[in-house]
């Protein structure tokens, strides 16, 4: 009789393949990644029934888990430098990422830390009734990334209204390396697993320093009208993929020298 492995924690599970390069020379190793995405609201279900999930996970030869870090402009630990602290996690007397982590190590299953959020730095039901943007973004307003009405939020018909920080600002570069960076030197993560590192739509971002340095980089005007021309709409989808890659390049470059 076949029988079902039935997980109560849920989140999805990636199928995939990790290159790494060996210490000696060129030579690539291949392995195969079998991991979950764990859901912040699990991470508070006490250490019992995590402790059990990862016995399941691991039982089923699963081999890592992404742990949520940030989300909504705040992180899920204790003393930040820069963001403020989860209402969830500030009743937990443990520190819960340090405890999970060791105990999914315990059990061979590898850890990476997932800012979820990523360039979003906020997320409202209906920004109509809520005057904020977040805590960064509320001392930086000027970061805000603008769609091409000018709007500072994307609308989401299901979930609401999310701000995200203007992806091409190199201010913005240095406020989720500085996250980024204090994440993973504080805590054992064997990786991190990078989500929403882009723009929140074809329609952002127009704010003023994209104005300004697309003009400045391309000679085309950032705005509705230039869009219209197919070689303005061009060079704009390219601008805009030159900035994602500056910002990687400066991560992957900040968090090697801190953790090779």
């Amino acid at each position: 009789m076949r029988k079902k492995i039935v997980f109560a924690f849920i989140g999805l599970v990636l199928l995939s393949f990790k290159s790494s390069l060996t210490a000696l020379g060129n030579d690539i190793s291949m392995t195969e990644t079998r991991a979950v995405w764990v859901d912040k609201s699990d991470m508070y279900k006490g250490k019992e029934y995590l402790s059990e999930m990862f016995d399941k996970l691991a039982r089923a030869n699963f081999n890592k888990v992404y742990l949520p870090v940030m989300y909504k402009g705040k992180v899920i630990y204790k003393g930040s430098k820069y963001l403020p602290e989860d209402n969830l996690a500030a009743n937990i007397d443990v520190d819960l990422l340090k405890w999970m982590i060791a105990e999914a190590h315990k059990r061979g299953l590898q850890v990476d830390a997932w800012p979820e959020y990523g360039f979003y730095m906020y997320h409202t039901p209906k920004a109509d009734n809520d005057k904020s943007r977040g805590y960064v973004l509320d001392k930086n307003p000027e970061l805000t990334a603008l769609d091409i009405d000018g709007k500072p939020y994307l609308h989401h018909p299901q979930w609401g209204d999310y701000y995200s920080l203007c992806p091409g600002n190199p201010e913005s570069h240095k406020i989720l390396i500085d996250i980024f960076s204090e994440i993973i030197t504080r805590y054992d993560f064997d990786g991190i697993n990078l989500d929403r590192i882009r723009y929140p739509s074809k329609n952002f971002c127009f704010c003023g320093y994209c104005r300004k340095h697309f003009k400045d980089d391309t000679g085309f005007e950032l705005n509705k009208e230039g869009l219209v021309n197919g070689n303005t709409l061009d060079a704009f989808y390219r601008w805009r993929k030159e900035q994602l890659n500056k910002f990687m390049k400066k991560l992957s470059s900040a968090i090697r020298q801190m953790k090779p």
